[in-house]
């Protein structure tokens, strides 16, 4: 009998085809599965790995009780707490009401990723701007910066500057007196007061310097971003302290509420075509009236020589108000800033940006020493490079103050200037100030007997700057002193003069990014 032979072997093509599919629908369950399995263990492993940086750093703390967590970075971390960096790129650590908050970059096997919380509060994510969660700080106590088109971020490292990025957690660390900088477009130098509330717990309308306490603020709210209480919109008073924590009105602008203003950080000077720059070691500009300061600073908003275009949309540019140079005093006079008196730039030639051999130092023929300076850093906000300087001394700063509407020489009509680009102040009999104002580092600071009389009061003011209060024939205010004025001059100074052009005074725009603007 003949027997049929299969002599079949292997798959037909039907059936291949079937297997492949079969095989490709299990990777496409199982890859997926796999990769998030991996990524869950790579976060899980950077995670318990931040918090045993912290745990590090307690033990350090036990052994010396000398040690300040804040200095860990990546640099020192192995030497001081015995943790490898192979994985860590920059690392972060501050103090907020006593509790510890980490933020590390990672690299190699942890690239792309962030740890970033508390021992108790960790989390590893993927962009750091994800570092909160329901308005806890994690990354750091303040709103983070927003850039307009055409600014970019810059840092100082070893001294030396250097663009970066906006989810760079070396920008900025307010906690350690490092304020953000950014520039824009055509070089100009600002600087970042981010949203909060303050309380002057002793000094209230004294002429001796005080204390200020700070809390900041989420996002446009009055909502602290620490513990999350809710912060007053006007300030109550006991004796010489506030009883409170109060919204700094400089952040209402005419209504709409911002997370921040950025600040020239110098001195405004021309840039050689009749606009305006913000930048160190050159004149700044003076010898025109308040129209014209006002007017340049407006006119940034729609030019495109800042890095925006000529819209305007979602910027305002204007000449810093009184109430903005009182949130940067006071943000300075805080333990966020120097907490205590910047010294004054006595450039007998206006260079922007210097300083100095000491707080009050008589006038120097040219500059003494440069912002970027050991002794130069001593005339900034922050006794650091990433401050704001020419707040004391250089030129009177005009600002957008004005007594009763009046204007002078200032070729400005004040009453036609919307609410949101001036502070009006109105006088009654004698002169008095309404006590209503707050928030710009004048009736607060300066002792009262004095803000109610015309005739000033020289060393009336924080740290015995001196105060002259505008009237009727010099209704505009300028704030900071002149570069002779050793002691007298400040960030808690203000005067008074006509708006007319004058050699010596000077001004310096404000900037706000926001939808709506």
């Amino acid at each position: 009998m003949n027997k049929k032979i299969n002599k079949r072997k292997g798959f037909t093509l039907i059936e291949l085809l079937a297997v492949i599919v079969v095989i490709a629908i299990i990777l496409a369950i199982a890859i997926p599965a796999i990769s998030s399995l991996i990524e869950s263990s790579t976060k899980n492993t950077f995670e318990s790995d931040a918090k045993l940086i912290i745990k590090g750093m307690d033990y350090k703390k036990l052994e010396d009780p000398s040690f300040d967590e804040t200095t860990i970075t990546e640099s020192n971390i192995t030497d001081i707490i015995g943790i490898p960096t192979d994985n860590i790129d920059t690392v972060s650590v501050t103090l907020v009401d006593g509790v510890k908050t980490i933020t590390i970059k990672g690299k190699d096997k942890w690239a792309g990723l962030y740890a970033c919380g508390t021992f108790m509060n960790m989390q590893v994510v993927t962009s750091v701007d994800d570092c909160s969660d329901g308005g806890e700080v994690v990354l750091g106590p303040v709103n983070q910066p927003i850039l307009a088109t055409g600014m970019t971020p810059v840092k100082w490292v070893n001294d030396v500057e250097t663009s970066t990025t906006a989810d760079d957690i070396d920008w900025y660390d307010y906690a350690n007196q490092k304020w953000a900088n950014a520039k824009t477009a055509d070089g100009s130098y600002w600087v970042w007061i981010p949203r909060y509330a303050y309380s002057i717990t002793s000094g209230y309308q004294s002429s001796t310097a005080g204390t200020i306490e700070i809390k900041f603020l989420n996002d446009v709210t009055n909502n602290a971003r620490v513990d999350g209480i809710s912060v007053a919109t006007t300030p109550t008073y006991e004796g010489n302290s506030q009883t409170n924590y109060v919204l700094h009105p400089a952040f209402n602008f005419g209504g709409t509420q911002v997370t921040g203003i950025w600040i020239a950080k110098f001195e405004a000077s021309n840039n050689g075509s009749g606009k305006v720059k913000v930048a160190p070691n050159v004149t700044s500009w003076r010898n025109v009236t308040v129209k014209t300061m006002y007017d340049n600073s407006r006119s940034m908003e729609t030019d495109t020589i800042y890095g925006w275009d000529n819209s305007g949309n979602g910027i305002d540019t204007h000449m810093m108000k009184n109430i903005e140079w009182g949130a940067v005093a006071y943000l300075a006079k805080s333990t966020y800033g120097i907490n205590d008196e910047i010294w004054i730039n006595p450039a007998n030639n206006y260079t922007t940006g210097c300083a100095g051999n000491s707080v009050s130092s008589a006038t120097t023929t040219g500059c003494l020493n440069a912002y970027n300076t050991v002794s130069g850093i001593n005339a900034s906000t922050t006794r650091n490079i990433t401050g704001i300087y020419d707040m004391s001394g250089g030129s009177w700063e005009y600002v957008m103050g004005n007594l009763d509407n009046l204007a002078a020489s200032s070729g400005l009509t004040p009453s036609s200037i919307p609410n949101k680009y001036i502070d009006r102040y109105s006088s009654t009999t004698n002169y008095s100030y309404n006590d209503s104002y707050f928030g710009d580092a004048y009736f607060e600071t300066s002792y009262n007997a004095y803000v109610k009389n015309t005739s000033g009061l020289t060393n009336g003011s924080w740290y015995g700057d001196y105060s002259y209060a505008p009237y009727s024939t010099s209704p505009w205010f300028v704030r900071g002193g002149l570069y002779n004025n050793g002691a007298g001059a400040g960030a808690f100074y203000f005067g008074r003069f006509t708006g007319e052009a004058y050699s010596y005074r000077g001004f310096r725009p404000a900037l706000l990014v926001a939808s709506g603007l």
